[in-house]
């Protein structure tokens, strides 16, 4: 028999499988621009910075109207676009001759991906009201875990057989992704007769609802956060390793090492937040974690070593990971059924217009005042983050 948790069990599997794509190459793209000829250390972060952001601003464009199709022609056709659009693209970046056609691929990447939001549309829609802290800590922790496993495992491909031959492995994970969601998903839905369109005006309904409008705030901030140290990051651990011997790893592998460790953190602050967040008193857990960010984040600004990032970057990224499923958790309680995929796809859209905004400013922070100073810009998300979950939880219990 098909049910609830069977769809969060194929739908974790292969949403599993999408973010090891995206994560076994996407994280060495700063290293991939030199063998594309981009050496200059001011281009070479300008660059970075315009790789990382660029699909988080094609996606937020385009994640509403996704969100808002999935809500009338249901949600599986979404998961198939989403991780066939992976597919190509990933394969054109493996093609790339130059830093320019990088970029094309990887804004077109933005249009049609969106794995995250697709799958986890498909997986809220299918559970019971009960367990949706623990089914979308579940689909979370799909996601870090993949975050964890890739970079590793693609930095030791990279420094083994290259940075081009990494996009070509990554493009099979989401091709798999593709078929696993083709052949076993299931999905209870019946499309709505002669539905009239009107995008904007349900998108103008849901953000009125109560708590809406801030929680959309706040994913927008999650994701300039998350995503500011982006271009930046590996860049840090190549002028740690110039100056200071860490052992006899790769580049790539000590670049994918701190990556994977901070993924491994978002695994278990998935799991054990969102199942917090089934028992109430979800915003003061969030603010907990946001002033621990706060302060992890800060310390990132004086490591000197590798392994002093990794261990921070570890503490910081728990705690970063525990405040993306309440914020999920509050909105599907207090967003009806029926919009929930448009609901999903406006937070999408906000997590990506966030995503963009933190990876462009962390390249062009990284140009002005160094590549540390990312670190006290994220502090300082994170204590704007905090404010506003206090505020919402003000006479409140979700």
């Amino acid at each position: 028999m098909h049910t609830w948790k069977t769809t969060l069990i194929i739908c974790w599997v292969a949403q599993f499988f999408s973010i090891m794509g995206f994560s076994f190459a996407i994280p060495f793209a700063p290293f991939y621009l030199q063998d594309l000829g981009v050496t200059d250390p001011s281009n070479l972060r300008l660059w970075s910075g315009l790789f990382a952001s660029a699909a988080g601003l094609s996606m937020a464009i385009v994640t509403p109207f996704w969100g808002y199709l999935a809500d009338r022609v249901g949600k599986k056709p979404m998961t198939l676009r989403a991780s066939l659009g992976g597919t190509i693209t990933l394969m054109g970046m493996g093609l790339a001759q130059s830093p320019e056609t990088l970029l094309v691929f990887r804004i077109i990447q933005g249009l049609f991906t969106g794995t995250v939001t697709a799958y986890l549309t498909l997986v809220v829609s299918e559970t019971p009201k009960e367990r949706m802290g623990f089914a979308v800590g579940m689909m979370n922790s799909a996601v870090f875990m993949g975050n964890s496993i890739s970079p590793l495992l693609g930095g030791l491909f990279a420094d083994l057989f290259g940075f081009r031959a990494s996009f070509f492995v990554a493009s099979g994970l989401l091709l798999a992704s593709f078929l696993l969601s083709m052949f076993f998903v299931r999905e209870d839905f019946t499309p709505k007769a002669s539905v009239k369109f009107s995008f904007f005006a349900d998108l103008r309904k849901i953000l009125l609802h109560a708590g809406v409008f801030p929680i959309v705030g706040m994913i927008f901030l999650y994701g300039m956060s998350r995503t500011l140290d982006r271009p930046v990051l590996p860049l840090l651990v190549q002028e740690m390793v110039s100056t200071q011997s860490d052992g006899h790893l790769g580049l790539a592998t000590q670049a994918g090492l701190v990556t994977s460790a901070a993924g491994f953190a978002v695994v278990l602050a998935g799991l054990m937040i969102g199942t917090l967040a089934d028992r109430g008193r979800s915003l003061k857990i969030g603010v907990i974690c946001a002033f621990c960010a706060i302060g992890l984040s800060f310390c990132m600004v004086f490591v000197s070593r590798v392994w002093q990032l990794t261990v921070l970057y570890f503490g910081s990224a728990f705690f970063i990971g525990g405040i993306d499923p309440i914020l999920k958790v509050i909105l599907a309680r207090i967003v009806p059924a029926e919009q929930r995929g448009s609901a999903f796809g406006l937070i999408g859209s906000a997590r990506s217009l966030g995503w963009f905004a933190g990876a462009f400013s962390g390249g062009i922070l990284a140009v002005l005042l160094g590549l540390r100073s990312v670190f006290v810009m994220i502090a300082g998300l994170f204590a704007i983050i905090a404010a506003l979950l206090a505020l919402l939880g003000r006479g409140k219990d979700y």
